[in-house]
């Protein structure tokens, strides 16, 4: 009987012809929360798509946040990025707002809002990666999150962070006093915590 090998596969058994393949092609169901910790370019997407919904993890601070992207500190371009979080913090959506140049990316809080709109964000994290390997925020990503936080105030939808990806380490503009909170680690409280359900 012919035989035919899977592109890609050289090292995995031959498969005859005519018979189905049925050997996992990526990450499963069960497997979502693994996609969390290797970057948001590929398999974190690839599990979103395959699954047909978000991984649903949580995230608590400004730590967890630099893990989940971390593959942007590799990037050659800016790029910007959008986590849709509900009320108890777990991601809804994952968006890749826009790509830029090695030194900046355009972004209009139009297409920020319209996407978190659609998924049904209760709160937005935003992050973009810095190509020289310096997170230090620059006056234009300083004016950018003052104006996406108005937009959210506008709507209703609370912007938690705006973090910075570097080459070696995060910033986030929450734990450093830039969107009014006090400086320190940015954690990010579950509704659930701080408006406890009324009993009648």
């Amino acid at each position: 009987m012919a035989k035919r090998k899977r592109l890609g596969a050289a090292d995995e058994p031959e498969i005859p012809v005519g018979v189905p393949d049925r050997r996992p092609k990526g990450p499963t169901k069960r497997s979502c929360e693994a996609c969390t910790n290797v970057g948001p370019k590929a398999t974190l997407q690839f599990c979103m798509r395959r699954t047909g919904r978000p991984p649903g993890k949580f995230i608590g601070n400004a730590p967890d946040v630099c893990t989940l992207m971390r593959g942007l500190g590799d990037a050659d371009r800016e790029s910007f990025w959008a986590l849709h979080l509900d009320v108890r913090r777990k991601i809804v959506d994952i968006d890749k707002v826009a790509v830029g140049s090695m030194t900046d990316v355009k972004v209009h809080p139009r297409e920020v809002f319209r996407s978190a709109l659609l998924s049904g964000a209760n709160a937005l994290i935003f992050i973009h990666n810095h190509p020289s390997g310096d997170p230090t925020p620059s006056r234009q990503d300083e004016e950018l999150t003052r104006r996406l936080k108005a937009m959210g105030e506008l709507t209703g939808i609370s912007v938690l962070d705006h973090v910075i990806v570097g080459a070696d380490e995060c910033r986030s503009m929450a734990a450093h006093g830039l969107l009014g909170a006090e400086h320190g680690t940015a954690t990010y409280t579950p509704l659930a915590q701080r408006e406890p359900k009324k009993k009648w």
